[in-house]
């Protein structure tokens, strides 16, 4: 092999192994900081949805507590106008409680259920400001009964019952063991209806009424943090392709000018070896070859300089030998014809 052929093929190889590390080091590079951006997105996301789906959560249930605190004042003040104009107090200042339970209207509206996407979630109740049960959905074990009775069960309802004889309007939480003797979390509104000495209760299931819409709240922040990801994946993915083709493209062009730059600096360096190889032949030969043209690195350019110093020497001595050989005394009798000069006489 030539020696441009070999300093061509060395200089592609180190191009080669050289962009090749280039785009392994990117590559090795790129996927790292793709993967800790990842990391680092997926924090963040879930952090933004944990903190929208609580301040959601938060939202909705006082939007809920407020829904169910305004259906209770709307019943008070219709309850308020319908006892005011169709019943009278009792000498002791009370109603007829009994007469009040028979009535249709009263029964329907006092002690109707909430509901709410279909199920039922809760129930209003009537009772006067003393605590005695007028009108109750259960009319077995509390209509009729005072919620004194239950104080020590359910203290923290108490509290709330007790806090309705004084004030206009009364909203808290409170445990409830239901009838499968489990505990469930209730959430009451205590209305006054004015001009009257009872109250009407609104009473709603948490678990019924606020979970399932916080659960539909979550699935919904999944799902929209799913379609996040995916559409960063996507996203980070079309940024890795464009990465790879730029950098593919880009080893191609380093690529070609190496080869290019490779195929100069081979004749650069080959060149001036070729010049010396035909002036060599050529004093093989008997020709004198001309001075040489002192190009090429350092190394090329000594040894063609020590060349032509070698062809300059050489060309002094034939000369001068030729010089030597015309002067001897054959070659004076040659030129004179053989004839003796005159001192030989």
């Amino acid at each position: 092999m030539k020696i441009r052929s070999q300093i061509t093929v060395a200089f592609l190889l180190i191009i080669v192994l050289i962009t090749g590390s280039m785009m392994v080091l990117s590559y090795y590079i790129l996927h790292k900081f793709c993967i800790e951006n990842e990391n680092g997105t997926n924090v963040i996301i879930k952090d933004i949805t944990r903190k929208n789906s609580g301040i959601s959560q938060d939202i909705l249930t006082n939007f809920g507590e407020e829904l169910i605190a305004t259906k209770a004042r709307q019943l008070s003040i219709e309850l308020s106008y319908y006892i005011r104009n169709n019943l009278k107090k009792q000498s002791d200042g009370n109603y007829d409680y009994k007469a009040m339970r028979r009535n249709p209207y009263l029964r329907k509206v006092a002690s109707q259920t909430i509901k709410y996407m279909g199920s039922e979630v809760g129930f209003f109740d009537l009772f006067d400001r003393s605590g005695n049960s007028v009108i109750n959905p259960n009319t077995e074990n509390v209509e009729g009964h005072n919620f004194k009775e239950w104080a020590k069960d359910f203290p923290a309802m108490w509290k709330l019952v007790k806090r309705s004889f004084t004030e206009s309007e009364v909203k808290g939480e409170y445990t409830f063991i239901d009838k499968a003797n489990k505990a469930c979390r209730r959430f009451m509104v205590i209305r006054h209806v004015p001009d009257t000495n009872l109250n009407i209760c609104a009473v709603v299931n948490i678990e019924q009424f606020f979970i399932p819409v916080q659960n539909q709240i979550k699935s919904v922040s999944e799902e929209a943090r799913n379609e996040s990801d995916n559409l960063r994946l996507k996203i980070m993915h079309q940024m890795q392709d464009q990465f790879h083709k730029g950098l593919l493209i880009s080893a191609l062009i380093i690529l070609c000018f190496g080869m290019l730059y490779a195929l100069w600096f081979g004749s650069y360096i080959s060149r001036p070896i070729k010049e010396l190889e035909v002036a060599i032949d050529d004093l093989k030969k008997g020709k004198m070859p001309s001075k040489l043209p002192e190009i090429g690195s350092a190394e090329t350019i000594n040894i063609t300089r020590t060349f032509n110093d070698m062809t300059t020497t050489f060309l002094k001595n034939e000369i001068r030998d030729a010089l030597r050989g015309a002067d001897t005394p054959g070659e004076q009798e040659k030129d004179s014809g053989g004839k003796p000069d005159a001192d030989s006489k």
